[in-house]
C-alpha cells in the first residue's frame, strides 16, 4: 500500500509541474498575442502616408 501511495503522490506531483509549464506557456502565448493585438490597433489606425512614411524610414536604417 505504501508503494502504491508513493507511487501515486509522485505521478501527482510529475503532472503539476507539467501544468506549471503548461501555464507558463499559456501566459507567454497570451502576451505574444496581446501584443501582436496592439501592433495591429496601431496599424489599423494610422494613415497610409505615415505607414509609408514609417516604412521609408526602416529601409534606410
Amino acid at each position: 500500500m505504501t508503494e502504491t501511495l508513493e507511487s501515486a503522490e509522485a505521478d501527482l506531483e510529475a503532472i503539476d509541474d507539467e501544468a506549471e509549464h503548461d501555464l507558463e506557456r499559456i501566459r507567454s502565448l497570451k502576451q505574444t498575442y496581446d501584443q501582436s493585438q496592439a501592433l495591429l490597433d496601431v496599424l489599423t489606425s494610422a494613415s497610409v502616408d505615415d505607414l509609408d512614411d514609417l516604412v521609408e524610414r526602416l529601409r534606410r536604417d
